[in-house]
């Protein structure tokens, strides 16, 4: 099952002791060996273990009463009649199929212990009955509890972590199956519900747009001396609920107060970017505009029970701000200053003259691959597979938006050639 994470088993490596060293680190670094509670108490005993991670999950899903009506009331109609009679049509067998095999065949396991690929093989004998079955859920709004229950995998972030751990959610087959029915249907009509300033899970909204914006802005704002961050269903949720955040700057940005960010004159006027969880707002730095801006954060939380993350909120000001400035700022929305933006979305935020230096961690994240692999696993054809699957892929993303240096480049290309 850890070949699941890999797929290009071709010419001769297809199950070797390649897998097999892939497997066993896979399996160290993946393995919990200690967990920090809330009042920074280090366990590492397995009951301990259970413990702290049965807490963490009770209170991550545990909400007060919900205040949503301020959201409700901020966001605007935008599905037609028509596009809600699509919505509500009949289902029929073949979006179960299509939701089915439109899956990985090997995908990880569970609470049911079977894959995509079970059903997919087995899918003249039980398709009619996980489609009565299905069809029979969505239509009563009932989901059986066995079938929704969920494997919860904590995933390390980092090297020996103690905290901070990436929960990954592992639903049954016919959960996702249903699920993703649901999806399919939502997708259709997703881009009408979502601004354009949310760039994630929607089709025809790229994560560049975001970066190229972020980007623009921060180098207006750097350069500038005067003047004023499991389920196939979970993404369009995820983004739907954004949609309320992005709905309350909007209104409160019309009202007058807060203002978003120009970085010229007759340019558009930008006051916040979405990606799933990460949140970018650009605002005047001034009490008043802040005093409103923390209003707005508190009404989310309130509403729908997602709260920030302020060990991750971080603040950056124009050259023009007062030191007096920055300190009342920063007591006023409880954050931490930082002297520069570093990246977003995975890409530098501000690039300088110095692009080598911007960039360079490109060479370093090749570096450490290509040393990491051990070539005595491998052959010739597996080496080339990977440097054309893994090590060529890590700067494209980045290219995609950025120009990166020749020289670079050429660095980039003989490493490779002498792996």
């Amino acid at each position: 099952k850890q070949r699941s994470k890999l797929f290009w088993p071709k010419n001769r490596d297809n199950n070797t002791k390649y897998f097999h060293a892939i497997a066993s680190a896979r399996r160290k670094t993946n393995l919990i060996q200690k967990l920090t509670r809330d009042d920074n108490v280090v366990v590492n005993d397995q009951q301990g273990l259970m413990d702290v991670a049965k807490t963490y999950f009770d209170t991550l899903f545990t909400t007060l009463d919900n205040m949503i009506d301020p959201i409700m009331n901020s966001l605007s109609q935008h599905i037609t009649t028509l596009d809600n009679e699509h919505l509500l049509r009949p289902f029929c067998i073949s979006e179960f199929c299509a939701s089915l095999f439109s899956m990985h065949a090997d995908k990880a396991l569970g609470p049911d212990s079977f894959n995509p690929g079970f059903y997919k093989h087995f899918w003249e004998l039980l398709g009619p009955e996980i489609y009565h079955a299905g069809k029979q859920w969505l239509e009563q709004g009932f989901f059986p509890e066995p079938l929704n229950q969920t494997n919860i995998v904590l995933i390390p972030k980092t090297v020996s972590p103690s905290k901070d751990l990436r929960p990954i959610s592992l639903c049954n087959v016919i959960y996702k199956i249903v699920s993703k029915v649901l999806a399919n249907r939502l997708k259709d009509i997703l881009h009408q519900c979502i601004s354009q300033t949310q760039s994630a899970f929607v089709e025809g909204h790229s994560i560049l747009d975001n970066v190229m914006v972020a980007s623009e802005i921060i180098h207006h704002m750097k350069c500038k001396i005067q003047g004023q961050t499991g389920d196939p269903l979970s993404p369009y949720l995820f983004i739907l609920c954004s949609e309320g955040l992005s709905s309350l700057l909007r209104k409160a940005e019309a009202s007058g107060e807060p203002h978003g960010a120009k970085i010229c004159r007759g340019a558009p006027q930008v006051s916040h970017l979405l990606f799933a969880d990460d949140c970018f707002l650009f605002y005047k730095a001034t009490e008043r505009e802040c005093t409103a801006l923390r209003t707005i954060p508190q009404q989310y939380e309130s509403a729908l029970g997602q709260a920030i993350n302020l060990q991750k909120l971080e603040i950056y000001y124009k050259k023009n701000n007062t030191i007096r400035m920055h300190t009342s700022i920063n007591a006023i929305l409880g954050v931490h200053e930082c002297i520069s933006t570093e990246k977003y979305l995975g890409l530098p935020s501000m690039v300088g003259r110095n692009k080598r230096a911007v960039f360079s961690y490109f060479k370093d994240r090749i570096w450490k691959k290509t040393n990491h692999w051990t070539r005595k696993h491998l052959s010739k054809a597996g080496h080339k597979t990977l440097i054309k699957a893994v090590a060529q892929a890590i700067p494209s993303y980045c290219m995609s938006t950025f120009l990166l240096p020749t020289n670079l480049k050429d660095e980039i290309q003989r490493m490779l050639n002498s792996f």
